[in-house]
């Protein structure tokens, strides 16, 4: 797949007009995909292809704000093109707002033989589109009624709300005690927590949740256990924090080693809060790639210390 993702980002640069500079560099902007949904990381990319005894400098990130932020650490990769050299900046964002999405013009820095020249960057335009079902009930909204006079009697009925009010409380307290979430299961006491996360993501195939068309379940046990991990490897990587929050606490250099867990995620925030449908296909695309990244990311729990061999 990562294949798959530079190859229509090399086509995209490839069809992108170059825009040619005095000092004899060109420069080429594109986003790919160019039709996103909301959520998604889609990668900003900028080509330089360099004359000869012409250095260039990246932006370390894109100007973004609003509804649109960054989702890692920028990349550059280099590439031997006709005899001249390109270098590839990559950018990851996600977008938040549905409609045309127009990122602020950038600058990269040259540097030539008579000084340091500014090259503008423009961004095409991209289409971002909802991941929400559109509305098919056709339900019309009735006229507005008369405004009631300022006569009426209303602390009855505002103490009967209050009295169901406290009513659905109590119930929600007492379900809550009764059953807890599969999600928020608890490993055994004593388990590594590799094992407990891998323990609870084997639970998520052995309910066969996905065939029987509980996604939102499914979702929730899978997030559940990559918190639970991400947690135990650093205290700081709090379950309580948003994946947005996780995101900006994670070490920039180990984006690479951190994404497909991020990835993971943001699809199981949009499952549980935005309603999405993902297919069977993939869920358990979601489910291998987890279980993947629980079994190489973070300490090896094969060798234990001295201290807890003697104790055991």
């Amino acid at each position: 797949m990562k294949w798959a993702a530079l190859l229509v980002l090399a086509t995209a640069l490839l069809t992108t007009p170059a825009a040619p500079q005095p000092s004899g560099t060109e420069v080429r902007a594109a986003i790919v995909p160019e039709s996103l949904s909301v959520g998604d990381v889609v990668h900003a990319a900028i080509r330089v292809r360099l004359a000869p005894g012409v250095r260039v400098t990246f932006p370390d990130t894109l100007p973004v704000s609003g509804n649109v932020e960054g989702a890692g650490a920028r990349t550059i990769r280099s590439d031997t093109t006709g005899g001249s050299l390109e270098l590839t900046a990559t950018y990851p964002i996600t977008a938040w707002t549905p409609g045309m999405l127009q990122l602020p013009s950038t600058s990269v820095q040259l540097l030539t033989e008579r000084g340091q020249d500014t090259l503008l960057v423009e961004f095409p335009e991209a289409q971002v589109v909802s991941v929400l079902p559109a509305d098919t009930s056709e339900i019309e909204p009735r006229p507005a009624r008369d405004v009631l006079g300022g006569d009426r009697v209303w602390w009855p009925w505002l103490a009967g709300i209050a009295v169901l009010l406290a009513l659905a409380a109590l119930a929600l307290w007492a379900w809550r005690r009764r059953a807890r979430p599969v999600g928020e299961a608890t490993p055994a006491p004593g388990m590594p927590p590799r094992q407990a996360a891998l323990a609870l993501l084997d639970r998520a195939r052995t309910l066969r949740l996905v065939e029987n068309g509980e996604v939102k379940r499914f979702y929730s046990i899978v997030s559940s256990a990559l918190r639970m991990y991400i947690e135990a490897v650093e205290a700081a990587w709090s379950a309580d924090l948003t994946t947005t929050e996780l995101a900006s606490l994670l070490p920039v250099e180990r984006s690479h080693e951190t994404r497909p867990a991020l990835e993971v995620l943001m699809r199981a925030d949009f499952v549980k809060f935005a309603r999405a449908r993902p297919d069977s296909n993939t869920a358990l695309a979601d489910w291998s790639a987890a279980r993947e990244w629980v079994e190489r990311f973070g300490p090896d729990e094969s060798t234990r210390p001295e201290e807890e061999v003697a104790a055991s």
